[in-house]
Formats: C-alpha cells, structure tokens, sequence
C-alpha cells in the first residue's frame, strides 16, 4: 500500500479523479478509458471517493492493484470492477493496462435500476472479478460499447437506451458477483435495502431505530424482523456496522485526529467512540491505526470494511 501511505486531512472526493465537481455527472454518466486518465497519473490512482458517484471499471488488459476500503486485491483482465458510491479506492495499473470507466450518477443509477428493485441490495458492496470466462466478458464489453454509445448520441430516446443498456449490465454483474441469488427479493431484503440507504444517509445524525422506522413508512417491528431474516442483524447493530466502516476509513486514509473522527461520526465523546471502537474492532482507534500503517494486516479478519 505504499501509493497510499501519504495521509490527507480528509479523503478526497472527486466526480471524476484529480477534477473538481462537475455538475452535469449528478445528472447523468461518464464514459472514458482507463488510459485517458491514468496515464496523466503515471499509473497510480491515489486513495479518493466519489460522493452520489458509482464506477464500474471494466479491465480489458493489463491489471494491477485495486484497493478498497483497505483491502489490497490483485486484478488481472479481464475483469470487472463494481464501486459503490462512497466506497474509498485507489489503483496501481501496470502501464499496458486499458479498458473503460463509467460513472453514473446516484439518480441516474436508481433509475435503470427500477424494475430490478433487488439489485441495490445485491450491489450495495464493492466486487472485483478477475479473469472472466471470455463470453462472459464480452457481454460485459458490449453492454458498456452501447452504454458509450448511446450517451454521446442525440439521437430520440438515447437516454432510454442508455438506461436499458446500464441496468443490462448491472444484472449481469450481480449475477457474476453472487450467481446464487436466483430468487427474486423477498419483502424483508427489499427493507433491509432501503434501510441501509437511509442508514448511509444519516448514520452520522444520530438518528434511533424509530426514526428509520418512521422514514420507512415501517413500524420498528417490522422492522427488526426483516432485518434480523434478511441480515441475521438487528437494526441498531447494523448501524454501528455503517459506524465502523466509516472510522476505519478515516483512521486508515486521513490524518484525522481520533476526537475529529469521532464529532464527524456523531459522537459527542471521543472516550465513548473509543470504547465503541475497541468493543468492535478489539483494538483502539490508535491501535488500528497503527496496525494499518506498518502493514500489519492481522486487523483485517474482524474488519467490516475489507470484505469486497
């Protein structure tokens, strides 16, 4: 992780990497290769996240290391990779790699994901596939061929096309990251998908399980049923999961002190979040952070933020 190592006072984020926000991307998508912009970067995609921005890198040579959310992954074309919006990563390319990148806006994705209400919950993490079988990358290419395509054209109903041709894809990368979700999603996991996106929307405002359960339109009831058969979790544990997730992230890609990240969290006592953490993680804030940095990866088995 050494492209990693220089701490930022926050991480940054970006529409697309190194540019400053770019307001017609909230809207709609963005299509180039990888080299057009990794190049210019000698190759190396430093620590960032995109706020209401998802990316799905398609590697049609070359490869190199992916890192998200602390996790190292070796990738190799041709490959996919999914990135949810948030999700903190970087790269280390060799300089043969190629392929394309694509990213949707929030609104744009919700709505090619519309008549497959499953797929938030199925995509909600980051996946990276490497050495797909060779059909199975093509129909990948050819998705994000049209997807490109139709999103330069001016053509009647482009946008349309581009939707069908981007929830296409989607369906196809869910089915490869989990092939054995073949049923369609029951009541409780399509909750649990709506109650992790408001999680990730107020998980800093302190907000009690009768506040979700009340922006749910849902009783706490029903609630903590469909969480508990959907995620074997209750409602309050995987909001201290969301908790986690983001302190590690901070301990492990800003020079955030331990009492910065925990008023940015919500908690109005840093000793609290420090007894919080440890309970978690087994280790303090300082502790893991440390851990992280002299490449100690023992941390990783009870880390909610390593698995992709």
């Amino acid at each position: 992780m050494e492209f990693l190592t220089t701490l930022r006072k926050t991480v940054p984020f970006y529409d697309l990497y190194g540019e400053a926000h770019s307001a017609p991307l909230r809207d709609f998508l963005h299509v180039e290769t990888i080299q057009h912009r990794a190049r210019s970067h000698a190759w190396t995609i430093l620590a960032h996240r995109h706020g209401g921005l998802s990316q799905i890198l398609h590697i049609s040579a070359g490869g190199g290391v992916s890192t998200i959310d602390g996790q190292d992954v070796a990738i190799e074309a041709p490959a996919i990779i999914w990135l949810p919006a948030g999700a903190v990563h970087g790269f280390r390319f060799t300089p043969d790699t190629d392929g394309a990148v694509l990213t949707v806006a929030s609104a744009f994705l919700s709505r090619a994901m519309e008549d497959a209400p499953g797929l938030p919950h199925r995509l909600r993490s980051p996946c990276a596939l490497s050495r797909l079988e060779n059909d199975v990358e093509a129909a990948m290419a050819d998705q994000i061929a049209a997807i490109s395509r139709e999103a330069a054209s001016t053509a009647p109903e482009a946008r349309a096309a581009t939707r069908h041709h981007l929830a296409l894809l989607l369906i196809a990368l869910a089915r490869r990251a989990a092939p054995r979700m073949v049923h369609p999603p029951s009541s409780a996991a399509l909750l649990l998908a709506a109650f992790r996106t408001m999680v990730d929307a107020h998980y800093r405002d302190n907000w009690a399980i009768p506040d979700y359960a009340k922006a749910l339109s849902s009783s706490v009831d029903r609630l903590h049923e469909a969480c508990r058969t959907a995620a074997g979790r209750p409602p309050g544990k995987i909001v201290q999961d969301r908790l986690m997730i983001e302190a590690q992230r901070a301990l492990l890609y800003t020079s955030k002190t331990v009492s910065d990240i925990a008023f940015d969290l919500g908690f109005d006592d840093p000793a609290y979040f420090s007894r919080f953490f440890r309970k978690r993680a087994g280790c303090s804030p300082v502790s893991f952070r440390g851990k992280a940095g002299h490449g100690d990866e023992s941390w990783r088995a009870g880390n909610p933020a390593a698995s992709l």
